[in-house]
């Protein structure tokens, strides 16, 4: 059991993928940060680690590429060297009269692939890539998108979307960006809070973690 926990916190980041399920379904993927793994010293025979998982690990760095591409597509790439293979949701609301507002302005837009890349400054000097994280950061402040993981699917919230609206347009894309259905639906965002029923104990522990999850694990056979 111990050899288990050292063979994790011995590892490299993307050698060990954690998955969440509820009621047998899986609603959140991410990969173990061995370096920020915990290891209790109670006794030999009942110890436990904490593991912490974050879904936004990326390595590497985007490709020069050239030609144009699909705004969505380019996320959806980025998002895939991740290797989750996961959906992609986006809940996006802005439209312009050059695009149809019955589709998805992700999936209407094009950028140059040879923009994502830091231009040299001085003649003879090479351009420099964007590494993927910060390709997709660009991509996100660009729209405006929030970016989260949650049932199993990429989330992509643009801020307008979370005015006080019962109709906000939503579109289901695969993991290459590819539309799946039709183009475009509604659903309500808002959540209402009962006052009542509704509330924190004021035992509990409530952590929030941007795009990071801790995971308790035990090696004791305990549940």
């Amino acid at each position: 059991q111990r050899g288990v926990i050292e063979t994790i916190a011995a590892s490299e980041i993307g050698d060990y993928k954690v998955q969440l399920k509820k009621d047998g379904s899986v609603i959140w993927t991410g990969l173990i940060t061995p370096d920020l793994t915990t290891i209790t010293e109670e006794n030999y025979n009942n110890q436990s680690a904490t593991l912490v998982a974050k879904d936004i690990l990326f390595s590497g760095d985007y490709s020069l590429a050239t030609g144009s591409e699909k705004a969505i597509v380019i996320i959806a790439d980025l998002l895939d060297t991740l290797g989750y293979g996961l959906d992609i949701k986006t809940y996006t609301t802005w439209t312009e009269s050059q695009i149809s507002a019955s589709d998805d302005v992700l999936n209407q837009v094009y950028h140059e692939k040879e923009r994502l890349r830091i231009y040299a400054k001085a003649a003879g000097e090479q351009p420099r890539l964007l590494s993927n994280e910060q390709a997709l950061t660009y991509m996100l402040k660009t729209y405006g998108l929030i970016l989260r993981q949650s049932n199993n699917a990429w989330q992509l919230i643009q801020l307008s979307a979370l005015d006080n609206t019962a109709s906000v347009p939503v579109t289901t894309y695969n993991s290459a960006g590819a539309i799946q259905g039709s183009a475009l639906q509604s659903t309500d965002l808002r959540e209402s809070v009962d006052s009542t029923d509704l509330y924190l104990l004021g035992s509990s522990s409530n952590n929030y973690f941007a795009g990071l999850k801790k995971v308790k694990a035990r090696f004791n056979h305990e549940s």
